[in-house]
């Protein structure tokens, strides 16, 4: 099976990934039998450490890309990433799908901040947090500017903070180095 050009990627995923299922073959027996360099055929795989529900899903929902990029950070916690797997294949006009736009500010965010236990190990207000965020495609100014009289000079960011119950202390670094708008 020579590797043309003109194949869609979702065709050779589908073959290798039946290869190392059905057959178990590995990426360099794959290689070996087609020919050509293992790197080539790994380009044709999705991670194995993403979820299986998430790998079939991912090429129908054309977030191939997003969802690997998730996978391979070594920034975004592990039980972040279960969620954004989970938003990046979403149908693309839902407004928290996570896109690859979205997710440099969420690799920003977790970068330049510390995320606390609170928030990360509860996986109901650390999903509402991360909807929040993405349904305003972390444009806060405007979102803000609807929850605070406009006489009042308050941060943005400590508000919402404050309605996850995040202190400014377990977060750490200030939310101010973080310019998403």
């Amino acid at each position: 099976m020579p590797l043309e050009k003109d194949i869609s990627w979702s065709f050779y995923n589908e073959h290798v990934r039946r290869l190392r299922e059905d057959y178990e073959l590995s990426v360099g027996e794959i290689a070996e039998r087609v020919n050509c360099d293992p790197s080539k055929i790994d380009n044709y795989s999705l991670d194995e450490r993403i979820p299986s529900h998430i790998r079939k899903k991912t090429i129908k929902m054309n977030s191939r890309t997003t969802v690997q990029a998730i996978c391979r950070n070594k920034i975004i916690p592990e039980t972040m990433k279960l969620i954004l797997y989970e938003k990046a294949i979403l149908d693309k006009h839902d407004p928290l799908r996570l896109s690859g736009e979205k997710l440099k500010y969420v690799k920003m965010l977790c970068e330049k901040n510390h995320i606390p236990a609170s928030l990360l190990y509860n996986e109901l207000r650390l999903e509402q947090f991360i909807n929040e965020l993405l349904s305003n495609n972390f444009n806060l100014n405007g979102y803000f500017k609807t929850l605070v009289p406009p006489y009042h000079h308050v941060n943005e960011w400590s508000i919402l903070l404050s309605k996850y119950g995040i202190t400014s202390r377990e977060w750490g670094n200030s939310w101010d180095s973080i310019y998403l708008n």
